[in-house]
């Protein structure tokens, strides 16, 4: 009972000392300087926020994130322009490094030593949009087993002259299935900007939010 009693006393001294230290925040002109520039810096804050939004359209702002919202957007037509340009450097090029690609022999036009190719399939925008989403901006390498980034990926992997072929003429690959963008498997740091907007236009509807990478590292270890 002492020691109940001891405690209980204790714990009414430290309430009441931090009752009169919170009273005395009221006349420390330090204190009440910080809490001024606080107010002032969340003021200005919002109305930061007041004037950037008002220069969004309708489609930026309903995206699921602020970063998403920052991010630029990359459309298909550009991504395949970009995939034209790549493989244009690629060809011309006397010896290809292959330590920087994928290079096998493609089963479709069996070219040997050819850069292969990955596609994306066609994904409802509203479910690939959920890749920018804070969560998955935060946790992209918990993402990849996620219903909606299951289905992205088709099986078919081929060169990619035949994979860009395919996308570009029949928009399809060769079983039938949806294409949305192909992704050659070329070297990552020599081809980021190659990289970012196919995984942009394959995983996130085009928005080029800074998690796409591990989001894809994910998917192929979650790849059935």
């Amino acid at each position: 009972e002492a020691l109940v009693f001891r405690l209980q006393k204790a714990y009414r001294e430290n309430d009441e000392r931090n009752l009169q230290e919170r009273k005395s925040w009221n006349t420390n002109p330090i204190f009440l300087e910080r809490r001024n520039t606080k107010r002032f810096i969340d003021q200005l804050l919002g109305q930061l926020q007041q004037v950037e939004a008002s220069n969004y359209s309708a489609d930026v702002l309903s995206r699921q994130s602020n970063r998403a919202m920052r991010a630029e957007k990359v459309s298909d037509v550009e991504a395949i322009d970009q995939l034209d340009s790549l493989e244009g450097s690629l060809s011309s090029l006397p010896s290809f490094d292959s330590s920087l690609a994928f290079t096998a022999e493609c089963p479709i036009c069996c070219a040997p030593n050819s850069v292969l190719a990955l596609t994306f399939l066609q994904v409802d925008p509203a479910e690939v949009e959920k890749n920018t989403n804070d969560f998955s901006l935060n946790f992209p390498l918990a993402c990849g087993s996620l219903d909606h980034n299951a289905s992205t990926l088709s099986s078919q992997i081929s060169c990619l002259s035949c994979s860009k072929y395919l996308l570009k003429v029949k928009r399809e690959t060769t079983l039938r299935e949806k294409a949305a963008i192909t992704l050659p498997l070329c070297g990552l740091n020599t081809n980021f900007q190659v990289w970012t907007n196919c995984l942009a236009v394959g995983l996130a509807n085009g928005i080029k939010t800074p998690n796409l990478v591990q989001l894809f590292i994910s998917i192929l270890d979650h790849y059935p």
